[in-house]
């Protein structure tokens, strides 16, 4: 009597090594992008276009409260950007009165800054003077390609009706906090003095501009003394 052979159940294979990929591709990319940010951040910071911004700190009778300080810039202002070319191409809202304002929803623009003819007094025989501020021209929605080798496009955000340029918020050394605080509250008190039509404002931020337009703080300067951040 012949009986069937009843070949046995094979075990389950186990899965294909590509599976476990699946976990680490995710890992590998998200520590790629933890690394690449602030590696691109250093790269712009060493070797990204020095640019100077006329700056307003938020307020200037205590201006490195704790370990890190709101700025405020010229170039923040909506009064000073409606006036440029160009504003009505990111001001597509309307306010009231059916003027252009920014919308509220987060959107990208680009900001011309353009270089003064004069960044700095010459005379050796006098300390260098504070870097004059770069001015805004026009806006573009979008980033522009060639321009004049005497500007450069400062990548902006509008955020909540408001523009931003990730260069409000900066941190600055402990050691250094005190010394700036009674340095600018002297520049204040000597400013306050003069005229009132011979009040320049003290303060300016030097950064470092990406050819993709990013942007990050490289150094405050008071008067004529430079702080790197």
């Amino acid at each position: 009597m012949t009986q069937d052979l009843i070949s046995p159940i094979a075990p389950d294979s186990p899965p294909p090594k590509a599976a476990g990929w699946r976990f680490w591709i995710p890992m590998l990319l998200q520590l790629g992008l933890a690394i690449g940010v602030p590696a691109q951040s250093a790269m712009t910071y060493y070797w990204g276009r020095a640019v100077v911004l006329q700056t307003r700190p938020v307020d200037p009778y205590d201006w490195m409260r704790g370990y890190s300080q709101t700025l405020s810039y010229d170039i923040s202002q909506v009064s000073v950007l409606e006036k440029l070319p160009g504003w009505e191409t990111i001001a597509t809202d309307r306010d009231q009165k059916q003027k252009p304002r920014l919308p509220y929803e987060r959107r990208e623009f680009y900001l011309i800054l353009q270089q003064p003819t004069n960044t700095a007094t010459e005379d050796p025989n006098q300390p260098p003077d504070r870097p004059k501020p770069w001015q805004p021209v026009a806006i573009r929605p979008d980033r522009p390609g060639q321009l004049p080798v005497n500007q450069v496009a400062l990548r902006g955000e509008i955020m909540a009706a408001m523009p931003r340029y990730n260069l409000e918020t900066y941190y600055m050394d402990e050691s250094k906090r005190d010394q700036i605080n009674d340095q600018i509250n002297g520049v204040n008190r000597m400013n306050w003095a003069r005229p009132r039509t011979n009040r320049p404002l003290p303060f300016v931020v030097e950064i470092r501009v990406g050819a993709d337009g990013q942007a990050v703080a490289h150094s405050l300067w008071i008067e004529q003394d430079r702080y790197q951040f």
